[in-house]
């Protein structure tokens, strides 16, 4: 029986910056922006907010940023998920190989699937890092240009704040 209930899933946050494309908390440090790791975990919770928004997601953070709740949001489904999630699949292949979410479910469903799942919260948790996709097929920065563009902003208005100190 096909799991389309509301039941919830969680993410970690390394698997959720892995699942965005970001660097690190170390590689940013490395760039040269120097926040919190508090900080950098809220950053990376409000860039994955929007883009697990998207394909009708919420997430929503647990204690100290560091794990998060995944759930589809009011009128949502998993089985409608599936269907933006599919859409994806199709904008990061460039072509429609996907014509409905039941083929996350069958053997064989579209080109490149990556196995046969047994219910749409399994497909759409295991599919991801296909978020970023859409962004780069709508020519909109990647959830790595966002969050960059916002430590830049912090940053900025921290040598701001100490100059006028």
């Amino acid at each position: 029986m096909l799991n389309n209930t509301i039941t919830p899933s969680s993410i970690g946050i390394e698997r959720l910056i892995q699942v965005l494309g970001l660097p690190s908390h170390d590689q940013t440090a490395g760039m040269g922006f120097a926040v919190t790791e508090k900080v950098f975990r809220k950053m990376v919770y409000f860039i994955g907010r929007t883009f697990f928004g998207a394909v009708g997601l919420c997430l929503e953070p647990g204690k100290e940023f560091k794990s998060f709740t995944v759930f589809p949001a009011p009128d949502m489904d998993w089985h409608r998920c599936a269907f933006w999630m599919g859409h994806l699949v199709n904008l990061a292949a460039d072509e429609e190989i996907m014509a409905g979410p039941e083929q996350f479910l069958a053997p064989n469903g579209y080109k490149g699937q990556r196995r046969v799942y047994e219910d749409y919260r399994r497909a759409v948790m295991d599919n991801l890092d296909l978020l970023p996709a859409g962004a780069r097929s709508f020519g909109l920065r990647s959830p790595g240009e966002a969050l960059l563009i916002a430590l830049a902003k912090v940053h900025q208005k921290a040598v701001e704040n100490s100059d006028a100190a």
